[in-house]
Parts: structure tokens; C-alpha cells; sequence
């Protein structure tokens, strides 16, 4: 029960709850409206939905351009294989010894998986039965699948995400406002998504073995770059998923970076190596 003394409090309680209800709103509202625009779903479906339905609902609308008819929907049967099938070896992780570290600098993989399955061409659509002249060959826990190096519509289409990330970004660094932000992160987070999408046991175009293909390819590739830094005179302190830590051992930034153009020219296809950033210190725990 209110009291007359304390209905003011309760309206202005009320009140700030309602401040805060739309400033929240308007920190949501460009990523809402752009994601929505992208995915060409309502507000109300992309708020709800979880990134492989996103995924699937872009491919979807989207298959025209690549002259695709839509992947029929597993039943529930099929569903319960998937769920039950073997799980695959995620990302390579470097362990970091404890402690406090000076000058540092950490390189970043751009959209590291989508763009192992663009440039090794990684899907259903091109996944062999057996090996053929030319195809990729990924071994995978004594396990061997092979890929068409053809290019088909989700690799394809997954390069076009890519590119407008990179477009919008470049946008956004022009123009910095919430919107063209927005745009940027939305491909983003298609791009990322794509790879998750293709191992989830409930996709159209579901393909473990591109997903597993794609971590193995990853792995490779970071275990591959950690022992080219380490051979240049620098010490890599921490590695997961897709960036890597090192220390720089008194070379300077400027030698970092032509180390770093000379890593991207050894890279294939679209896959690219960045500069996260030089830092002063960092800590690292268990």
C-alpha cells in the first residue's frame, strides 16, 4: 500500500525507469534497424532469433543471385543424428605463462574463419565423396575429407559479407556515426556466424565437416604464424582463436609492421593478418 507522502517517489521512480528504458533503446535501435535491413527480416524476428536462423534467413533470401532453390529443413530425426554425432576439435589456444609483460604487440586474424572457408572454398555444396584431381585434402583425426576447389554459392556468398563489412567499415571511419556502425557490425556478425552455422545440427546447409576442416585449416595456420614471430626475434606469449601476443624484444613498431606485411603476402586468398595494437604492458593470469 502507497501512502499519499509517497506516491511522488513513486512516480519518480517509475519515471527514471522509463528514461532508462529508452536511452537503452536508442543505444539498441541502429544495430536493431541495420541488422534488420541486412537479413531483410523484421525487427521482431531478428531480435529473437539466434545467429545460424540470421544466417540462414540471408542465405535464403539471397540464393536467387547464385541461380540456388533452398535446401530442403531437417526433420526431427535427422536433428537427433546430428545432435548425437561425434564433436570436432575447436581453436588452437597458447597457453600463457602467468605474469607481467612490457612491451607487447598482438596481430589479429580478420574474420579468421570466415575467411578460411571462403579461400579453401569450405561448404556442402563442395564437399567430395572421394578425392579428386586437385581438390583440397584436410586430414582431421586420422579422418581425410576433400573439398572442390570450384568456387560455389556459400563460400561465394559468404565472400560478398566479407567484402561489405570492409566497405561499411571504411564507411563508418569516413563518417563515424551509429548507423553506418551498425552496418559494419551487422556483416561482421553475419561473417562470424557463417562458420558457426554450417556445424549447427539444425541448418539447411548443415556440413561438420567444413566446420571441423575449418578449425583444423586454423590451427595450422596460427601454430604456422606463431613459429615465424618466434623465428623473427620476437617471443609469443598468448594465442587463442585468432590473435597472437608477443613480445617485441626491443625491435621497433615500424619493423613489426613490415614483419607484418611480409606474414600477409605468405597468406592464401583472402585471409589477412592486422595490427590489433602495440601496448606498453599486460597481464596475463591462469
Amino acid at each position: 500500500r502507497i501512502l499519499d507522502d509517497d506516491w511522488k517517489d513513486y512516480f519518480e521512480y517509475n519515471l527514471h525507469d522509463s528514461v532508462l528504458v529508452f536511452r537503452l533503446f536508442e543505444k539498441m535501435w541502429p544495430d536493431l534497424l541495420e541488422f534488420s535491413k541486412v537479413i531483410q527480416e523484421p525487427i521482431f524476428e531478428v531480435s529473437r532469433n539466434g545467429m545460424s536462423k540470421n544466417v540462414e534467413s540471408y542465405i535464403l533470401h539471397n540464393l536467387s543471385d547464385f541461380s540456388e532453390i533452398p535446401e530442403k529443413k531437417p526433420i526431427h530425426e535427422e536433428i537427433g543424428v546430428r545432435m548425437g554425432r561425434e564433436k570436432y576439435t575447436g581453436a588452437f589456444v597458447f597457453e600463457p605463462t602467468p605474469g607481467l609483460y612490457e612491451n607487447i604487440a598482438v596481430f589479429d586474424f580478420t574474420s579468421y574463419w570466415p575467411s578460411i572457408i571462403v579461400t579453401f572454398n569450405l561448404s556442402r555444396s563442395t564437399l567430395l565423396e572421394k578425392k579428386e584431381k586437385d581438390a583440397l585434402e584436410v586430414e582431421i583425426d586420422e579422418k581425410k575429407f576433400y573439398f572442390s576447389k570450384k568456387p560455389d554459392f556459400f563460400p561465394s556468398m559468404l565472400k560478398e559479407i566479407i567484402e561489405k563489412r570492409k566497405q561499411y567499415k571504411k564507411e563508418f571511419a569516413k563518417n563515424p556515426n551509429p548507423f553506418t556502425k551498425a552496418r559494419s557490425n551487422a556483416f561482421k556478425l553475419l561473417a562470424n556466424a557463417a562458420y558457426g552455422y554450417q556445424g549447427f545440427f539444425g541448418a539447411r546447409y548443415y556440413c561438420p565437416e567444413a566446420s571441423a576442416s575449418t578449425t583444423a585449416i586454423s590451427r595450422n595456420f596460427t601454430k604456422k604464424t606463431i613459429e615465424l614471430i618466434n623465428n623473427k626475434g620476437y617471443t609469443v606469449i598468448y594465442s587463442d582463436t585468432d590473435s597472437i601476443a608477443f613480445l617485441l624484444n626491443g625491435k621497433s613498431e615500424k619493423q613489426t609492421l613490415d614483419f607484418l606485411k611480409k606474414i600477409n603476402l605468405q597468406l592464401p586468398g583472402i585471409m589477412e593478418l592486422e595490427l590489433e595494437g602495440f601496448f606498453k604492458r599486460g597481464l596475463w593470469v591462469t
